[in-house]
């Protein structure tokens, strides 16, 4: 019955893992961002991790070998997964930051009224970019 209830598990997982993974792929060729990429990668990795256990659970290697290799298959995802994930986020932070900088001290002759930050820099009362800089930097 543990068994079972360990599959049933796994293919859960399959199932919302992949339903992640095209999400990230049809947003990835929708936007065109770069910053979107690794995470595509990294739910890939994911459902790698996962046909390794569906492999290990249905197979059930006998070996030292084979449940070697099972388990450095699962780690090695797992862990591409994660570094997936951490440089998606850091890729999308960054590119956030920056954009929020440039477009908030950037000059723009439609807004007269300017405030200073706690950085000295001036912006917009009501930038489009107010939220963002706040967002970012709060």
């Amino acid at each position: 019955m543990e068994l079972l209830l360990w599959r049933w598990s796994t293919t859960a997982q399959i199932a919302s893992s992949l339903t992640i993974a095209i999400f990230f792929f049809v947003l990835t060729r929708s936007e065109k961002r770069v910053e979107l990429r690794p995470w595509l990668h990294a739910w890939m990795a994911n459902l790698g991790a996962l046909a390794v256990t569906v492999i290990f659970w249905y197979a059930n290697p006998r070996t030292a070998l084979a449940f070697g290799l099972c388990r450095f298959g699962y780690l090695l995802s797992k862990t591409a997964f994660v570094v997936f994930l951490v440089d998606g986020v850091r890729r999308f932070s960054n590119v956030r930051r920056v954009s929020a900088i440039s477009s908030s001290v950037a000059p723009s002759p439609r807004y007269s009224s300017r405030r200073s930050t706690s950085l000295g820099w001036s912006r917009p009362w009501s930038s489009p970019a107010s939220s963002e800089w706040d967002r970012c930097f709060s």
